[in-house]
């Protein structure tokens, strides 16, 4: 396989919720909106971590991405733990990712705007993309893997056709925590494969992120079986 880099690609906005600036952020327009929303979808907490990407080179070499930079062991700060994390986990992900797929998911080590108290691991799983078919995984699929990695996934909330008005009604608490959650997280699956996504993020989410977390230092969330 090739081993160019691969950035997560930024998820639209279904809709625009108050007056807020979304810094550039996609939106779906109206004509967009209606015709995501025909469509089944899969609706899962979002989470508020650090976007986190695993895979391996040709050579087997297991790689680490967040944004646009592949991170080096051993790391600081939010990524403390990570080594610590991946590991025992090494050999379970070169089979079942080998050098052709990606796993992207939540790193949750350092708490963000949302705070976590009772995480089920540092790391949940929200993707599997294929650099063959430049395509990612429907949430079937993903799952399958993430059951035999061992792999904590994201919260699923509900699975159905909704209207806007339906999909704001189930913002609720976080599935992690006795706060808010960031939002929902929006999946159109056809067969094996993700067609599209988009996102609904609380007003008070984004307002929030305008004081960055990481200007306070780094405060660790908690494991639930710390608590």
């Amino acid at each position: 396989m090739k081993d160019d880099f691969f950035k997560f690609p930024s998820t639209p906005h279904l809709a625009l919720l108050g007056s807020i600036d979304v810094r550039g952020d996609k939106v779906l327009s109206e004509s967009e909106r209606n015709e995501f929303l025909r469509h089944e979808l899969v609706v899962e907490e979002k989470v508020d971590g650090a976007n986190l990407g695993i895979s391996f080179d040709k050579d087997g070499a297991i790689r680490v991405q967040n944004r646009g930079n592949y991170l080096h062991f051993p790391d600081k700060g939010q990524w403390k733990k990570l080594f610590e994390w991946i590991t025992p986990r090494q050999e379970l992900l070169f089979d079942q990712l080998t050098d052709r797929y990606i796993l992207f998911g939540e790193w949750c080590y350092a708490q963000h705007s949302v705070v976590y108290n009772r995480l089920t691991d540092w790391f949940l799983g929200f993707d599997i993309y294929d650099k063959l078919t430049a395509s990612f995984f429907s949430c079937m699929r993903r799952n399958e893997i993430f059951q035999a990695i061992g792999i904590s996934q994201v919260p699923q909330v509900a699975i159905g056709h909704f209207t806007l008005q339906e999909l704001l009604n189930l913002f609720s608490q976080s599935h992690f925590s006795d706060n808010p959650s960031e939002g929902l997280y929006l999946r159109y699956n056809q067969g094996d494969w993700l067609i599209q996504r988009a996102k609904l993020v609380r007003p008070a989410f984004i307002q929030s992120v305008e004081q960055h977390w990481s200007k306070s230092g780094i405060k660790p969330n908690r494991l639930k079986l710390e608590c």
